[in-house]
């Protein structure tokens, strides 16, 4: 196979994700919490499974430990809102939004993050994305 043609499915597999990722979430009837906590709960016991498979341990010091615990917390949150959202709204809602993300990275990017997206056409760009909506 190509690698354009393999780019290309990988390109509408992500695409498809992202679409029903929303289109279940407003199915499944279960809070937002209560999804999102199954969710992170499968991710958890997927993830520990796999490692045994592999027959790796995971440890981190008590530092690292904490910071993953306050990223879980702002992922889950993230994922709480966003399922609420497809809740109280449509699907047509989120994913007309979806694609502002990358511009949104713009202006919430630190400058001393190694991604940090620097200069003036950066934001000339997120601004005219975010002036078309």
């Amino acid at each position: 196979m190509q690698t354009v043609t393999k780019n290309l499915l990988k390109l509408h597999l992500v695409v498809f994700i992202y679409g029903f990722t929303a289109i279940l979430g407003k199915l499944i009837t279960l809070d937002a919490i209560q999804l999102v906590w199954y969710r992170m709960l499968i991710a958890f016991l997927a993830l520990g499974i796999l490692l045994q498979i592999r027959g790796r341990k995971l440890s981190v010091d008590h530092n690292t430990l904490v910071q993953l615990i306050g990223i879980g917390f702002v992922v889950a949150f993230h994922w709480i809102t966003f399922f609420h959202a497809i809740k109280i709204s449509t699907i047509s809602v989120a994913l007309a939004v979806w694609p502002q993300r990358p511009s949104l990275q713009v202006y919430w990017s630190p400058p001393w993050c190694a991604d940090h997206l620097y200069g003036w056409k950066s934001l000339q760009v997120s601004s005219s994305s975010w002036a078309y909506i």
